[in-house]
């Protein structure tokens, strides 16, 4: 038997298998990407729409490529002169985090290049990871824009020359994920930008298909790096967060260090994307036993949340929401032994720093989208009939059953699977 969920597409229609109301909720346990993919076989598409999506993604593919032929080099993209490189990307901590590795191999590769970061972002202060790149040396400048760098008048764009001053490329390398989530408007005004700026040569034009429609067609961000920087011949390195000192020695006496840190963080960018508070504090409580000691980390907004943790751990946790830098989160996980974390940027930090991690993912989307980048990790979903909802915010008509269906004790026996696999 089966039932029909409507999408945000409105000729979207996926068919999946039901469950016997007295079967318990299914949770997965995915260690790698190829599990993750695995995960949307309860899924099924129509053969039409599965069709019709493809053909549309390699068509606007290939156009994308017959236009960046026209307007760029077609060859000369594995040379090593570059002088000028600008890297564009948008984001907040999580979307960023996952493109150091490909900024160290930039900055390896071309030593003596003059590099500059364009950081198209409104809340980009408001997760501090300000504090991060002012401490990375993967490029001369970064520099913050917005939405009105480029300004379409017309059939022309209009370059904003008031955020960028005299700024010229000319190698122009594309980290926007708004391609990869089917937003052609935006992969047209980046190459316009890249034109504006005077690339001679640009990368990181694709179309992956709008998420909420053709979910199976999105590429991994964290490893969409990769695919970018084979063009130029080159691949990311994972060492691409140096020790901070005064950071570390700040952390160690705020957390009275102890060798077997565990990380908590029951944050994220949307409440629809949080477990439960007081399950995470059962979690810490019971990382405790076994001599971790709980330090639950998050943003000065998030301080209540991390507090709720602290009550349920029956005070054994510590609350530090509010009290870190980023740079000062970076080495407490490096300190670490374990990390428990909602889908969120800390995640990935955790991820580069190759420390044990435990990620509660929802299906609001596919659990592909963000994987993370690491061998030492348990991811845990749970498939449900309104999964793929692709919701914001922090209401869920269904009492976030995608998340709740994860048990403590599920959590807890992946905790024990990860740090004892390490």
């Amino acid at each position: 038997m089966t039932d029909r969920m409507p999408c945000r597409a409105s000729m979207f229609v996926a068919v999946k298998k039901r469950k016997p109301a007295d079967d318990k909720p299914v949770v997965l346990v995915l260690q790698k990407l190829t599990d993750a993919k695995r995960a949307l076989r309860s899924v099924r598409y129509p053969v039409g729409w599965v069709t019709a999506g493809s053909l549309w993604r390699w068509m606007v593919n290939a156009g994308l490529q017959l236009l960046q032929a026209l307007l760029f080099a077609r060859h000369g993209y594995r040379r090593r002169d570059f002088r000028r490189i600008v890297v564009y990307t948008v984001g907040i901590l999580g979307d960023n985090t996952v493109m150091l590795p490909s900024l160290a191999a930039l900055r390896r590769a071309y030593p003596n290049a003059d590099i500059t970061l364009l950081v198209n972002t409104q809340t980009w202060d408001a997760v501090g990871a300000r504090e991060l790149l002012d401490g990375l040396p993967f490029f001369n400048r970064w520099q913050q824009v917005n939405d009105n760098l480029l300004r379409r008048r017309g059939v022309h764009f209009v370059l904003d020359r008031q955020q960028v001053g005299d700024l010229r490329a000319e190698l122009f390398i594309n980290f926007s994920p708004f391609g990869n989530r089917g937003w052609l408007g935006a992969v047209l005004r980046e190459l316009a930008l890249a034109k504006k700026l005077g690339a001679t040569h640009a990368v990181g034009f694709r179309v992956s298909g709008p998420r909420f429609a053709l979910p199976w067609l999105i590429r991994n961000e964290p490893r969409r790096g990769a695919e970018i920087l084979a063009a130029l011949g080159l691949t990311p390195e994972q060492e691409c967060l140096p020790i901070n000192q005064p950071a570390r020695d700040s952390i160690r006496a705020k957390c009275a260090y102890s060798e077997k840190l565990a990380v908590i963080h029951p944050g994220a960018k949307f409440k629809i994307q949080e477990w439960p508070a007081e399950r995470f504090g059962k979690v810490a409580s019971a990382l405790a036993v076994r001599g971790f000691r709980p330090v639950v980390t998050g943003t000065a907004g998030e301080w209540a949340t991390a507090e709720a943790v602290c009550r349920a751990s029956d005070g054994v946790a510590l609350n530090l929401a509010g009290q870190t830098s980023v740079a000062e989160l970076v080495e407490l996980l490096r300190m670490s032994a374990l990390c428990v974390t909602n889908d969120t940027g800390t995640m990935h930090l955790a991820a580069l720093l190759n420390v044990p991690t435990v990620a509660l993912f929802t299906m609001r989307n596919s659990p592909c989208h963000w994987f993370p980048n690491a061998l030492r990790v348990q991811v845990l979903c749970s498939p449900v009939s309104c999964g793929l909802c692709f919701l914001d915010g922090d209401d869920c008509p269904q009492h976030k059953r995608c998340l709740t269906n994860i048990s403590v004790t599920d959590v807890i026996q992946a905790a024990e699977k990860v740090w004892h696999n390490a």
